[in-house]
């Protein structure tokens, strides 16, 4: 009976549960953005994930995307390892929080919808 445990822990260890898992986890996040999209009271469309305003793909999203992708598979294949990844961590929260703000601030599109204050407009502030 040992033996036979020994054997069965052996099999088990020969699998690789973190890919496995982590493709299970991206396929639940696909399913369940694609239920949200198929709910009409819903305003989520996926191809807001990839495409800008105007419809044409915005390669900025489709960065931010791949890039938390290849974070969470770094992250996990260091933690795999044993290795610290709190430094990681907080470098890659910097670069996406500060990425957003950059963007939030110094966005085109917010600058082209703010007419300049004409002269009459200020004196009555």
């Amino acid at each position: 009976m040992i033996a036979f445990l020994t054997n069965l822990r052996a099999v088990f260890a020969a699998i690789p549960w973190m890919e496995i898992m982590l493709v299970l986890a991206g396929a639940w996040l696909v399913i369940g953005l694609y239920k949200l999209h198929l709910k009409r009271s819903n305003q989520f469309e996926l191809d807001d994930l990839f495409l800008d305003r105007n419809g044409k793909a915005d390669l900025y999203k489709v960065i931010v995307l791949v890039m938390a992708g290849l974070s969470v598979y770094t992250v996990l294949k260091l933690l795999e390892h044993d290795k610290p990844v709190e430094t990681l961590l907080l470098g890659v929260l910097a670069i996406f929080v500060g990425g957003r703000a950059f963007n939030a601030a110094f966005s085109k599109e917010d600058a082209g919808d703010r007419a300049p204050a004409t002269p009459k407009e200020e004196e009555v502030k």
